[in-house]
């Protein structure tokens, strides 16, 4: 299958593509963890995003804390004071 027209407004919205060193540097086995952990708080972030907006705007406050209290595990993860 021919993946250039669906990727090319990917590369048209990132103006340049991944270099294949990075590529290749990322797809080692040891890299890993590393890759994820990263992964992990991209999408953290913007769970904390969603979460600010739906306390905000639509949840009551018991509501809105049980929302931060889902948050909180991953949170504890990527902002502990010693990370292994």
């Amino acid at each position: 299958m021919n993946y250039a027209p669906l990727l090319e407004p990917i590369y048209q919205f990132l103006h340049c593509r991944t270099p294949q060193a990075w590529i290749d540097e990322a797809r080692k086995p040891e890299n890993l963890t590393l890759l994820l952990t990263d992964h992990l708080v991209c999408e953290l972030k913007a769970a904390q995003t969603a979460t600010w907006l739906i306390r905000k705007y639509v949840a009551d406050k018991p509501s809105g804390e049980a929302i931060l209290a889902w948050l909180k595990p991953y949170e504890d993860f990527i902002f502990r004071e010693h990370p292994d």
